[in-house]
């Protein structure tokens, strides 16, 4: 286990040059010491990793808010994409297209395929159940993003 204090005397000596070791390292027969940009570097991954973890889960909920958002009026999925790339919302088309279905089998939006440009598309809006959804999940994101503001420095 290193103490913090362990880690700023590791830094205070690597930033002036010196060894990492100190005295009492010596006195207590430690035969090696650890290097402060070997704790920060170790540190800044640990914390990377648990970021990757944390922002998608940040993330999942705000998806659905945001689909449901789009689909004021008809839209095939990648216009749909393209929309929320745009509003700063990126989003994976493996995440994007199975959502769509499950909104839909939810009874939250309607879809039809129409043949465009000699592509079948699917158009895909949300429905009067999928309106009233989307005012109550603003409602409860709104009191959720402010209370948990209130609680950041």
């Amino acid at each position: 286990m290193i103490s913090v204090s362990r880690i700023t005397v590791n830094a205070t000596a690597s930033a002036a040059g010196k060894s990492s070791c100190t005295d009492w390292d010596r006195l207590f027969g430690l035969d090696y010491c650890v290097g402060y940009s070997i704790v920060r570097h170790s540190m800044q991954h640990t914390n990377q990793s648990l970021l990757d973890t944390l922002v998608p889960e940040i993330r999942r909920g705000g998806i659905v808010l945001a689909v449901l958002a789009g689909l004021k009026q008809e839209e095939y999925g990648y216009s749909l994409k393209r929309w929320l790339a745009d509003h700063g919302v990126e989003i994976d088309e493996g995440t994007l297209y199975p959502l769509l279905r499950r909104l839909e089998s939810q009874g939250l939006l309607t879809s039809r395929w129409a043949l465009e440009e000699q592509r079948p598309r699917r158009y895909y809006r949300r429905n009067a159940a999928g309106e009233a959804l989307l005012r109550d999940l603003t409602r409860e994101w709104k009191t959720f993003t402010k209370n948990i503001g209130g609680l950041l420095p």
